[in-house]
């Protein structure tokens, strides 16, 4: 039997000094998906860069990155702690365009 869901996208931006805040974050989201989603017609889907981003070679990363991550999320989390930029890059970061916004 086939039902409808309402997905709702969650893309997460950190830098890699928070890499277990992120992981939780994504166990977080799949225990809501598998304990509540059924019942609500209401999925979360997490977009993060690390995964659902691949820099191309000899290109600015980030700019590569701000391609690939669709711009139609729903929700945003940041999560930083010490990191916020690491060394020079060309094109700012996903988060400093939404801070912008």
């Amino acid at each position: 039997m086939s039902r409808n869901e309402t997905i709702i996208s969650v893309f997460m931006a950190s830098p890699s000094d928070v890499s277990e805040e992120r992981d939780r974050i994504e166990s977080i989201i799949e225990e809501v998906n598998s304990t509540h989603a059924r019942r609500t017609g209401i999925r979360l889907e997490l977009l993060r860069w690390e995964r659902d981003a691949s820099p191309g070679f000899d290109e600015d990363a980030q700019a590569v990155i701000n391609a690939e991550i669709p711009q139609d999320y729903d929700i945003f989390v940041g999560i930083f702690w010490h990191r916020i930029r690491s060394g020079p890059q060309k094109s700012d970061s996903v988060l400093s365009v939404f801070l912008r916004q």
